[in-house]
């Protein structure tokens, strides 16, 4: 293995006396040292020799690598993707639903979009329109209000519900901002009904290419002792300008008051009825992909 640089070692040290003579016989070389810096006459640039940007950080370098960044898994961050680019979202449970979502990046402020909810074994689905503003960012914190719009896709069928939401996010891993942060409060309004639902939550996105992703949020109505739990744990995987996620969702029913009907009947002829004591709790298998375009 040391054949080469023994037989190179001898070149070597040809080459010091070669160098030598060389420059003995052409006194009028000068060693590069030796040569002075180009003047800079007045009004010239000086030479700068080009330099890598910065690395990015917090909320900057989350939003560059993330191509989910503006989700966590159901809800929205405080986040919007680079301007002019789009991003397409698949979420589904592992069953007869899949929600699909198509959403640009019109700033680095506001975001639109619309998408579909479409149900296995129903001819109508349902439509939807979104947006989302970013009302203040800092470098690491950001906050935003956004609006879903949901109806039918039937003409004959006018109803509708609207989530309005209000999210903080804000980065807790340090200068990488390895983990992400939301606060969510948001709104349910139905057509025909009085009551406005508030729901707080509470998300988080930690990680490097693989992620961790959790989040929760939870209605408690005080008058009518009607409360639930809503929630999501799961991983994600960031590969280029794609986020692949698998998860398991949970509906936890906390009411004080939980009745249940024997047949389908119940309200039309007067069928019997049970009253469960323990809370319900409902998980159920998710899968998500978000692409950037």
């Amino acid at each position: 293995m040391r054949r080469p640089s023994l037989l190179l070692a001898p070149l070597a040290v040809l080459a010091v006396p070669s160098l030598a003579a060389a420059q003995a016989a052409a006194p009028g070389v000068v060693p590069v040292e030796a040569v002075p810096a180009a003047p800079v006459g007045p009004g010239a640039a000086p030479l700068v020799a080009p330099t890598e940007p910065a690395p990015l950080v917090g909320l900057d370098r989350r939003i560059a690598e993330d191509a989910a960044v503006d989700r966590a898994f159901g809800a929205p961050t405080a986040l919007i993707a680079p301007r002019g680019t789009a991003t397409v979202t698949l979420r589904a449970p592992i069953g007869p639903l899949v929600n699909g979502k198509i959403s640009l990046a019109v700033t680095d402020r506001l975001e639109l979009g619309v998408g579909t909810v479409l149900l296995a074994d129903e001819d109508d689905g349902v439509v939807s329109a979104h947006g989302k503003l970013q009302l203040w960012r800092g470098p690491r914190a950001a906050l935003a209000a956004s609006l879903d719009l949901y109806r039918s896709s039937d003409p004959d069928d006018e109803g509708y519900m609207a989530m309005p939401a209000l999210v903080a996010s804000l980065c807790a891993g340090g200068a990488d901002c390895r983990t992400l942060v939301n606060l969510h409060l948001t709104a349910v309004a139905v057509e025909d009904e009085d009551q406005l639902p508030i729901l707080p939550g509470l998300s988080i996105v930690s990680g490097g290419r693989t992620q961790l992703v959790a989040e929760a949020h939870l209605f408690n109505d005080e008058e009518t002792g009607d409360s639930f739990l809503a929630g999501y744990a799961g991983v994600r995987w960031l590969t280029g300008r794609l986020a692949l996620e698998g998860g398991i969702g949970v509906f936890a029913d906390l009411s004080d008051e939980r009745y249940y009907a024997t047949d389908d009947c119940i309200d039309y002829c007067g069928g019997d009825y049970y009253y469960e004591d323990n809370p319900e709790v409902i998980p159920w298998p998710f899968v998500g992909l978000s692409a950037r375009l």
